[in-house]
């Protein structure tokens, strides 16, 4: 017997973090870009830039293989994400500025064309291939595939059920509030596991994960930008009974197919995509970054006689110039022999 429970943990774009202690291979967890996260916390932890300018280049074998059209095709991509953050034609500034409805997301539930001399001859378009790739690396995970997560398991007291605890880590542009929408689009889940089939009690899977699944027919299930890396079995240890993404062969992304009304490059990311970029990268939205372990604290000499070191410290931003020390001494006359505040961003 198996029971399901779903916290409400945190509530149609899912972001990608550093997992957690307990989000384990066993649970799915395999995805190079981390595990979904939850935005209710106290703390954000998810991923995101906080550099504006990225630089790319092509190596000999990229050019010698793809040549000048995969070169193409790749800068195409690129104007996608720049025409996002900054619109060529000056629509808004910023994407602080955007509004989905007025900027042409809305109902922009699904922006890919079929080619189908490319699909019988199974060609990828390298241009989608690169797009979902930014996307993800902008912060933005597979919302088809890490929108229902297994956050916890335990048995019953006396032992012959498993409760599995899941999480629904898919937020809704709009409100940020958790949902089982996407891009216009309802989902449910099912378990999925890796214990072959067998009558009575069986042994414990090594691999288990919540699928998603939908019986929607409009056509624009499994759209999301950010899902097209998934779409040949990327990091994961189980087969999907549903593929979690619209890409494959033949399919691409195009701002001239978009739903929303408005026919720019940046439309070709689907309504989702574009509230999660949306969101991670407002300005109002803060989070702390921890530096990189590589980064050093480099403060300027001190010319102070070791004498008098303990009692001024030249990098504090208030000198040491406390009531308490300057200009008064304490009763005894003398220095204290420790400052009683340094740098308060030091601790």
């Amino acid at each position: 017997m198996m029971l399901m429970t779903l916290l409400p943990a945190a509530q149609a774009f899912v972001l990608m973090g550093q997992p957690n202690a307990n989000e384990v291979a066993a649970w799915n967890y395999t995805d190079d870009l981390g595990a979904p996260k939850s935005i209710d916390r106290e703390y954000k932890r998810f991923f995101r830039w906080n550099t504006p300018h990225f630089v790319y280049s092509f190596d000999a074998s990229f050019v010698s293989y793809f040549g000048p059209e995969g070169m193409t095709a790749v800068d195409e991509a690129m104007t996608v994400i720049n025409d996002f953050f900054d619109p060529a034609d000056g629509s808004y500034d910023g994407v602080s500025e955007l509004d989905l409805e007025k900027h042409g997301f809305a109902g922009n539930y699904n922006t890919t064309w079929i080619n189908t001399t490319a699909q019988n001859a199974q060609v990828i378009d390298i241009k989608s291939m690169v797009l979902g790739m930014m996307v993800n690396h902008l912060g933005l995970g597979n919302p088809h595939r890490h929108a229902f997560s297994i956050v916890g398991t335990n048995n019953n007291a006396a032992g012959t059920a498993i409760n599995i605890s899941v999480a629904l880590r898919n937020y809704d542009p709009r409100s940020n509030m958790e949902t089982d929408m996407i891009n216009g689009v309802q989902y449910s889940y099912r378990l999925i596991h890796d214990i072959a089939a067998q009558i009575g009690v069986g042994n414990a899977w090594a691999v288990a994960d919540m699928e998603e699944f939908t019986s929607d027919t409009s056509g624009n299930a499994w759209s999301s930008v950010a899902a097209v890396v998934d779409a040949f079995y990327g990091n994961t240890s189980l087969f999907w009974t549903d593929t979690p993404s619209l890409f494959n062969f033949g399919v691409y992304y195009d701002g001239y197919n978009a739903m929303g009304g408005q026919f720019q490059p940046r439309h070709a990311l689907t309504y989702d995509d574009a509230g999660g970029l949306k969101y991670l990268y407002s300005k109002n939205n803060i989070s702390y970054d921890f530096p990189d372990p590589d980064v050093l604290l480099v403060e300027s000499p001190s010319f102070v006689p070791e004498s008098l070191q303990s009692i001024y410290d030249p990098n504090s931003v208030n000198g040491r110039r406390s009531h308490t020390i300057f200009p008064r001494r304490g009763l005894t006359g003398a220095f204290p022999a420790i400052a009683p505040f340094g740098n308060p961003f030091r601790g």
